[in-house]
């Protein structure tokens, strides 16, 4: 089977939710990449720390993903965004993205 290398950055969010806003604590914030929700493909961002609800990462992760696959719509990228708390995670977002829009078109085939 032909595979693709596909490297996605994650550089930085803007406006995240402040679910610390209560307790008027900081902000703990790191992502979560994943190839469908698929835990065998997740990578996880470090905390940032400062950043509050403007949190940078600029992390990389690298995934081979057969070519047919992502032509076929069955591969999707999902970046999940949570706040660290004391006992739990919060998740406070995330975002589901077709590879087929990127990779269909582009490139040799």
């Amino acid at each position: 089977m032909e595979c693709r290398e596909l490297e996605i950055t994650l550089i930085s969010a803007q406006n995240l939710e402040n679910v610390r806003n209560f307790f008027k604590k900081r902000v703990r914030l790191y992502a979560k990449i994943s190839l469908g929700g698929n835990l065998r493909t997740q990578n996880t961002t470090p905390v940032d720390k400062e950043g509050q609800t403007h949190p940078v990462w600029n992390f990389t992760a690298v995934y081979t993903v057969g070519k047919n696959a992502v032509k076929s719509h069955e591969i999707k990228l999902l970046i999940q965004f949570f706040c660290v708390r004391t006992s739990q995670e919060t998740n406070i977002g995330e975002l589901n993205l077709s590879l087929a829009e990127k990779y269909v078109g582009r490139g040799p085939s």
